[in-house]
């Protein structure tokens, strides 16, 4: 098994911004840490939500907000940062021998959205 980093969850609730990601992400990758998870859950508050777990006081609309920045995609591109899916990284494990077989190339940030 490859081990991999999350990062996400002391920010949960809509904490995390697109410039702490980026410098989290950015650290990461000095550490060389071949595949990590961010977590996050992106979402929209409606009544019925808020009525069940607004004692949370989680903003899921600022973690959408997060993902949907437009100058986010472009800033892990420069980092060398690969979006994907675990389906994906899964996939691509699988194909490399077991003895030793290292992590992918590039970083991995988990897209839950495939």
């Amino acid at each position: 098994m490859i081990p991999f980093v999350t990062v996400g969850f002391g920010w949960a609730g809509g904490s995390m911004t697109t410039a702490r990601l980026l410098e989290i992400l950015t650290l990461l990758r000095e550490r060389a840490e071949p595949i990590v998870e961010v977590m996050l859950h992106p979402g929209r508050s409606d009544a019925e939500t808020l009525r069940k777990y607004g004692h949370w006081g989680y903003r899921w609309e600022r973690d959408l907000e997060l993902l949907l920045d437009p100058a986010l995609p472009e800033a892990l591109d420069r980092r060398g940062i690969e979006v994907t899916s675990f389906r994906d990284v899964a996939s691509s494990l699988a194909d490399k021998p077991s003895a030793g077989g290292g992590a992918p190339g590039k970083e991995r940030q988990r897209d839950s959205s495939k």
